[in-house]
């Protein structure tokens, strides 16, 4: 009984390490072109420049499809400009 309960134990463990390695993996590009129009993009964001940011972000999607962080960023960017178009 007492192994069984281990066992699991260990196998939602295994489960649920699995899953967050696979959403990590996810989010980050191995595309060093991609990579390094985001964080040309985090870097104008930064600093308020969100029509060159988006447009780096765009670069980064264009050179990695899958990039998730690349299109989070973005949506952000968008929804701040959209709100501050809102406020005038």
């Amino acid at each position: 009984m007492l192994i069984q309960l281990l066992y699991k134990f260990l196998f939602f463990i295994l489960l649920f390490y699995a899953g967050n390695t696979f959403a990590q993996s996810a989010s980050i590009s191995k595309n060093k072109k991609a990579q390094k129009f985001y964080e040309e993009a985090l870097n104008f964001s930064k600093i308020g420049e969100f029509d060159k940011a988006l447009n780096n972000y765009d670069k980064a999607i264009k050179s990695d499809p899958y990039f998730i962080l690349a299109y989070t960023k973005k949506a952000e960017i968008l929804k701040k400009k959209r709100s501050l178009f809102k406020s005038d």
